[in-house]
């Protein structure tokens, strides 16, 4: 009964190698999910949930919706990621972090990047970042660094990865492709910097072409390029 969303991305103009996104979301059909629409049994089977600043940036419903989900996922054990992902042609800064901030609070594992944190803590440094989330009650943060890489902390230790060299030819989805290889990773056990890696080198493949998941890596294609990388076999599973 509702239009689907539309975003336009402008690449490489005025900036050179850099893509400029505008969204044509209000009203949307995503824009109209509610509290009706989550579904509790749904949730309490899953291992994690995973929600993105973008979804209760949709609408006041999406919000609530959003709070809902994340609310059953609590009680129930289910482990939660967050990643801040603001956008400002959605909201306003100041009501990113209303919204955000307490969300954070529920969050086992929470990716965010250096502009977010800006907002949000008033904070750019990755570890006074990592600080200010572990001490709301997360277990792991990402911090990620575009071409520099990612850090990653736990109340116990830390670790940084630098981005592989690749031809870049569009960076959106970019950060997608790292929260799925580094929490994936994290949920199959592997250590910080193994988690790193992954994310890394599947953000890594997504850029090398137009689109934002065109090239979103299997298992396999992260095989191939991790061993091209250090030239010798890694088995991921």
């Amino acid at each position: 009964e509702a239009r689907n969303g539309i975003y336009f991305i402008q690449r490489n103009y005025p900036i050179p190698g850099r893509s400029s996104v505008i969204y044509y979301r209000r009203g949307s059909a995503a824009s109209r999910i509610s509290v009706d629409d989550v579904d509790p049994d749904y949730i309490r089977q899953a291992k994690l949930f995973h929600l993105t600043g973008i979804t209760p940036a949709l609408s006041e419903s999406c919000r609530e919706a959003s709070l809902k989900a994340l609310e059953i996922a609590s009680q129930s054990g289910v482990k939660i990621s967050i990643d801040t992902n603001i956008r400002l042609g959605l909201w306003s800064k100041e009501k990113a972090k209303k919204t955000l901030i307490p969300m954070l609070k529920k969050a086992n594992i929470v990716l965010i990047e250096p502009q977010d944190a800006e907002i949000l803590f008033g904070k750019r440094e990755p570890r006074k970042i990592a600080e200010e989330i572990l001490s709301m009650g997360a277990e792991t943060v990402a911090v990620k660094l575009g071409a520099e890489g990612a850090a990653a902390y736990t109340r116990s230790e830390e670790a940084k990865k630098p981005a592989f060299k690749v031809p870049i030819v569009d960076v959106i989805g970019a950060g997608d492709a790292f929260a799925a290889g580094f929490i994936s990773s994290l949920m199959r056990g592997r250590s910080l910097e193994e988690a790193l890696e992954i994310g890394n080198a599947a953000g890594a493949l997504v850029v090398t072409v137009k689109g934002d998941f065109e090239n979103m890596p299997s298992e396999e294609d992260l095989e191939k390029f991790l061993a091209a990388q250090r030239k010798e076999t890694v088995i991921l599973r």
